[in-house]
This record gives structure tokens, C-alpha cells and sequence, in this order.
């Protein structure tokens, strides 16, 4: 991991050299998902991306089902006639407040779920 990924996420390198492979992470990922009819949603184009680049890293096929995928950032900026911005400022704009630490994958996942579920009513 480069120094700037360690100083953001917190994560050590000896965490990510423990971890599982990818091929099994994704396995049991798409495993925990379910079968379709879903619809994948993130903060940003960013980890749908990542999904796409680390499949072709691994030679894994990208399932079709994740090319249907809902940009939160971009549909809060429609909403709400702003530029597309960071998670923390929508929470704020909304008059939440970010639960846990900023950019470890479960609080942000959980806080753009919160967000997710204002959204996509």
C-alpha cells in the first residue's frame, strides 16, 4: 500500500497482506449480493470502476448485472442543483453527521446507506 492509502484509510499493510484473495472476496461479494434483479449504488463512479479493474486483473469476468449501477454523488447534485461533492458535505447538507471514521470501507458504505435510503424513495 503506498504511504498516502495507509495515512487515509488507517489500514496496515500487514491487515491487506492477511486478507483473502480478491477472486474470494468477490466470490463470496457476489455470493452475499443474491441473484438479480439488484442495482448497485456507491458514492461516486469510483468502486464500480475499481470492481471493473480488479476483475481484469484477476481474470475474472465482471457480471453483467453490476453495469446497471446508481451514482449517488451525481443523483444528490441533480437533486440539489450543486456540484458533485464529497459524502461528508450531503450528509451535512442533510443535517446528518458522518458515523464512524472517514474512508474505512464499512462507515463509508454504511453512511452512503443512509444517504441511499433518502435518495432512492
Amino acid at each position: 500500500m503506498t504511504p498516502f492509502c495507509l495515512e487515509l484509510t488507517g489500514i496496515k499493510q500487514e491487515d491487506v497482506d492477511a486478507a483473502p484473495p480478491y477472486p474470494k472476496v468477490f466470490s463470496d461479494f457476489t455470493a452475499w449480493i443474491g441473484p438479480a434483479p439488484f442495482e448497485l449504488c456507491s458514492w461516486g463512479r469510483y468502486d464500480v470502476e475499481q470492481f471493473g479493474a480488479d476483475c481484469a486483473r484477476h481474470g475474472l469476468p465482471m457480471p453483467d448485472t453490476f453495469a446497471k449501477h446508481i451514482d449517488l454523488r451525481e443523483l444528490f447534485a441533480r437533486r440539489h442543483g450543486i456540484p458533485p461533492g464529497p459524502l461528508t458535505e450531503a450528509l451535512k447538507r442533510l443535517k446528518m453527521t458522518f458515523e464512524g471514521a472517514h474512508h474505512r470501507g464499512i462507515d463509508d458504505a454504511r453512511n452512503t446507506a443512509r444517504l441511499a435510503q433518502i435518495l432512492l424513495r
